[in-house]
């Protein structure tokens, strides 16, 4: 939803300058969910006598992906990337399973009174190019390219330079994000 020139903080999402690359970048059903999930959030917003907690989740990737992201992402062809338009200096940013299950329980678990709260959930930026060169480091990895399917092909499975900033959840829920060779050894397992 966001402009690859701002690490979006929560209080930002709404300005237009911020979610300019939006269409481009996701396929119509996403875009549908996109909106869908603004208007929800507008009257959860909007509306004061409603305490809420809304997480703006990146992609997110690891064990049991239902939306299979994960595998399409380490299947993808990278020599495919420049056809996608693609830079290797671009960035993705993805929210790794196991932190998303730790933030919640933090959630769960404080013991403020309720307070309506907004949290962008993701972790730090990577280049495409260091994504790929990292992966290849990893035992499993040839296995796993080998199991392409055309839809691997078609299109890269998350948006290129849509970043957000977790500073806030960082400090509020003293959370920090998994490292890049840890969501690497776990996605490659």
């Amino acid at each position: 939803n966001l402009n690859h020139k701002y690490d979006v903080k929560e209080k930002d999402w709404y300005k237009k300058k911020n979610t300019k690359n939006m269409l481009k970048n996701y396929k119509s059903k996403e875009i549908k969910y996109a909106i869908n999930k603004l208007k929800i959030e507008n009257y959860l917003i909007n509306n004061k006598k409603i305490n809420y907690t809304i997480l703006r989740l990146h992609n997110v990737l690891g064990e049991g992906d239902f939306s299979q992201k994960t595998q399409k992402l380490l299947a993808f062809d990278v020599k495919n990337l420049k056809k996608k338009n693609i830079s290797k200096n671009d960035f993705i940013q993805f929210c790794f399973k196991k932190d998303l299950v730790r933030i919640i329980m933090k959630i769960f678990k404080r013991n403020k009174k309720k307070v309506s709260n907004i949290f962008n959930i993701a972790n730090k930026k990577v280049k495409v190019g260091d994504f790929y060169l990292k992966l290849k480091k990893f035992n499993n990895f040839n296995k796993i390219k080998k199991k392409r399917n055309k839809e691997c092909k078609s299109f890269f499975p998350l948006p290129i330079n849509i970043l957000l900033n977790t500073e806030k959840v960082r400090k509020e829920l003293k959370i920090n994000f998994s490292s890049p060779d840890k969501v690497f050894k776990s996605i490659c397992q």
